[in-house]
């Protein structure tokens, strides 16, 4: 059965004709405007079939200067807190991370039989390693541990370039 939107074929309005009355074209013309849906009916597409929305028209109010001035501040603070919960998030991951190897028991038998200086190579990564190049410090202990690898092989601390090390200038 067809739907009662969609207009009959051409040779189906002949065979109703039989000659008599109107011509087919002008029964197949009144036939499509009475087939078109009004907007008010539905926002279906005949020959696609896609629906569509209609847009509102939207009345546009005009605040006064503390009205626009708080509503600034509220935009504003619903920012602030959208990206403090993304980094709350963030940050909550890492934790779990962290938590995961230090309680991880092979880590925790090869920091303990580790010596001093990798040890304190490997405290070092963990503090500067967000910081960029500029922003590192070192203190004197990790400046003598990191200068210490440059003296034994010049060739070999530049692979260490992954590493957060005192440059060799």
């Amino acid at each position: 059965m067809r739907s009662p939107l969609t207009p009959p074929s051409t040779t189906s309005l002949q065979q109703l004709n039989l000659g008599h009355g109107p011509s087919p074209s002008s029964l197949t013309a009144t036939m499509q405007e009475a087939a078109l849906p009004s907007t008010s009916e539905t926002n279906v597409h005949l020959n696609l079939g896609e629906k569509t929305t209609v847009k509102k028209a939207k009345s546009r109010v005009f605040l006064t200067n503390t009205e626009k001035y708080l509503q600034d501040k509220l935009v504003a603070a619903s920012i602030k807190l959208s990206k403090m919960k993304n980094r709350f998030k963030k940050l909550s991951v890492n934790i779990k991370a962290a938590k995961q190897i230090a309680s991880n028991p092979a880590v925790c038998d090869i920091l303990e039989n580790c010596t001093s200086t990798r040890k304190l190579l490997i405290s070092m990564q963990c503090q500067e390693d967000h910081k960029k190049e500029k922003e590192r410090r070192f203190t004197l202990q990790e400046k003598i541990a990191s200068l210490s690898i440059f003296k034994q092989s010049p060739k070999g601390f530049l692979r260490f370039f992954l590493f957060c090390l005192l440059s060799k200038h």
